[in-house]
């Protein structure tokens, strides 16, 4: 039986909550940082399997000068060198795809058998399981071998999915097709899609000093207008919200959206003990909206032939 399995594939950033994360670690550096960041003071900036790929001489459009003074900076604060870095994170890539397709394949095969579930012990197995067809018999550390192996012909689109598919199928012991606008096709979905727009919002406890013991003011609302304060959390929260979503919706519409036909929010808040109390250090309000896009339909003049 020949499966054909659509894999739509969008490079993931390696960037400030990824598995490169560099730079200086220190405690509060992050909430400081993302504060800059959420009044636009200052951009994040990520390192990413393209920049790799312009290295590696796979991806030619930009440039590849910023890519390897960054890859220059990276090797700095890792025990790797500037050559072996892009080989490495070509591999990060194939083992996600790897190990995706493994867990497609599974629910596929177990999807009537109950209480079938990808456990965080079937994805060890196909990590295992990706190092040993990857390595081979190269590798004699192991008591004990397996690999998945598919008869599915794995049929890849996405603009970078030529470069990392065919290597993913023989580790798999099959073969790939990618179609000649396999770089173009991730366009249609991002077309027909929704629009989803997110906005942050932060609270914080305004804590006053004095002689006798440490006494709560208010709370600080902070993220897309000016900071405000609020005697209660309640008020706090109710116009993180407010804020949140006329921020959300304004984001939603000028990516193109025409409608908003969903909000979601969701609160987070961050406590610590001190001096056996439970201390309030601040929560983040995420507002996000899901909106239709619009299409702008161009009707064509017939053109006369004289």
């Amino acid at each position: 039986m020949l499966l054909l399995l659509f894999l739509v594939f969008t490079l993931f950033q390696f960037g400030a909550h990824g598995p490169l994360r560099i730079g200086i670690e220190f405690q509060g550096l992050d909430f400081l940082l993302q504060r800059l960041e959420d009044e636009g003071i200052i951009l994040r900036s990520g390192l990413t399997p393209t920049d790799m790929m312009c290295i590696r001489g796979d991806f030619t459009l930009y440039d590849a000068k910023a890519s390897r003074l960054a890859v220059a900076f990276l090797a700095k604060s890792t025990h790797h060198t500037p050559e072996e870095i892009p080989a490495l994170v070509y591999e990060l890539v194939e083992k996600k795809l790897y190990k995706n397709i493994v867990r497609i394949l599974l629910e596929d095969r177990f999807r009537k058998t109950k209480g079938y579930a990808y456990t965080d012990e079937i994805n060890l197995l196909a990590e295992e399981c990706f190092r040993f067809s990857k390595n081979g018999q190269d590798d004699h550390n192991h008591l004990i071998q397996a690999r998945f192996q598919s008869d599915a012909v794995l049929v890849g689109v996405g603009a970078p999915i030529h470069v990392f598919l065919p290597e993913v199928a023989r580790l798999l012991g099959t073969t790939c097709f990618v179609p000649q606008e396999a770089g173009v096709t991730n366009a249609l979905g991002a077309v027909i899609g929704d629009i989803r727009a997110e906005v942050i919002i932060h609270i914080k406890a305004n804590y006053e000093m004095n002689s006798e013991e440490e006494t709560k003011s208010g709370y600080y609302v902070y993220g897309v207008r000016e900071p405000q304060i609020f005697e209660t959390y309640a008020e706090a929260l109710a116009y993180a919200k407010e804020a949140g979503e006329t921020a959300a919706r304004e984001k939603a519409l000028e990516q193109g959206a025409i409608e908003i036909s969903d909000v979601i929010f969701q609160e987070e808040q961050q406590n610590a003990m001190a001096y056996g109390m439970d201390l309030f250090l601040g929560s983040e309000v995420h507002v996000e909206v899901i909106g239709k896009m619009d299409f702008i339909s161009v009707e064509k003049t017939p053109t006369s032939v004289r």
